[in-house]
């Protein structure tokens, strides 16, 4: 997992939903549940885009971790009209 003292996000582990601790300033959560913020994330800004842009940062820390993605890629966005889909490209472009 992340090193002690890495900001991370929680966007599984039920937390809120079957689990107590969603508004927790500190919670219990397994490791794969885990996503680390970009250092350059404000804590507020993070708060802010909700799930669907930490949707569209797993899959782009997927992409670039599991799908063989090499400087520079062309990488197709689907439904890049939507929430998810619009964070995606930003986050793809920012890269």
């Amino acid at each position: 997992g992340p090193p002690r003292g890495t900001r991370v996000v929680c966007v599984n582990g039920a937390l809120g939903q079957t689990a107590d601790g969603g508004y927790a300033e500190f919670a219990r959560v397994a490791t794969p549940d885990l996503t680390p913020l970009p250092p350059t994330l404000e804590d507020v800004d993070a708060a802010a885009i909700g799930t669907a842009g930490f949707t569209a940062m797993q899959c782009v820390l997927h992409l670039e971790r599991y799908g063989g993605m090499t400087e520079p890629a062309e990488v197709l966005v689907t439904g890049a009209a939507g929430g998810v889909g619009s964070l995606a490209v930003a986050l793809l472009a920012a890269r």
